[in-house]
């Protein structure tokens, strides 16, 4: 059974064109990680709440065959998941332009709500995970100068794979080589991409998706292992993509 689902929140809005007569309202409502946006009996006028506010969940209770709902997605903005409420069809979820559609078959239940919500939430989170990634995963543009003796050099942020304290200066591991910056890693930290880039140690800076694997001590680049000092490892594994 789902009884929380931490931090995470999820919109719903419910289109019931008999209202009087539902309970979806009071279901929602046990659950504090559901945020019920809107009830609306008419489609035309959910739809238009829909395509402004681009809710997660959207339950569908009306008379009218399945297709026509499923036709109502398609044409909605941003595709949130689909839950139909109704007294024929299959429990088995179907598929709508890369999108599950879960059936609820009348009566409803506490637990077949508590299943289709399962499914609807999974569905949700491994959208938000595959945003997230891509996000994470594209290459940052750009440059960053150092100061390299009497020389300003440009080096692509792309092409860097870690950066460490050495002495008084930095070091960075650059498309096979080593360059030595009169600088800070403090400044390296501030300067480089929070989206690739993730300082793992007092003295190191490494690139998320060089990253071979880790445990609770080092992390395992290409052709070094790194230090993940205790202090940073919340945020160094709070940056990570990990597939559960």
């Amino acid at each position: 059974m789902i009884m929380s689902m931490g931090q995470n929140q999820f919109s719903v809005v419910v289109v019931d064109d008999q209202s009087q007569s539902s309970d979806m309202p009071g279901l929602i409502a046990e659950y504090s990680f559901l945020n019920l946006l809107g009830e609306f009996k008419e489609l035309s006028k959910a739809l238009e709440f829909v395509k402004d506010i681009s809710p997660d969940v959207v339950i569908l209770d009306v008379k009218m065959p399945t297709h026509i709902g499923l036709d109502w997605l398609e044409s909605t903005p941003n595709s949130p998941e689909l839950i139909i409420v109704g007294s024929h069809g299959e429990n088995a979820p179907m598929v709508l332009s890369g999108n599950l559609v879960f059936y609820i078959l009348k009566p409803v239940t506490k637990e077949k709500f508590l299943q289709a919500l399962k499914n609807t939430v999974q569905a949700i989170n491994k959208k938000r995970w595959q945003k997230k990634e891509s996000r994470k995963l594209k290459k940052p543009e750009g440059n960053i100068f150092i100061k390299s003796e009497d020389t300003f050099l440009g080096l692509a942020f792309e092409e860097i794979d870690y950066v460490y304290a050495s002495g008084g200066g930095v070091k960075i591991y650059y498309n096979g080589e080593f360059f030595l910056a009169e600088s800070t890693l403090k400044i390296f930290e501030n300067e480089l991409p929070a989206t690739l880039f993730c300082r793992v140690h007092k003295s190191y800076i490494v690139r998320l998706d060089r990253i071979i694997g880790f445990n609770a001590s080092r992390i395992q680049m290409q052709d070094v292992s790194i230090p993940l000092g205790k202090e940073y490892r919340e945020r160094f594994e709070n940056s990570i993509i990990k597939i559960p």
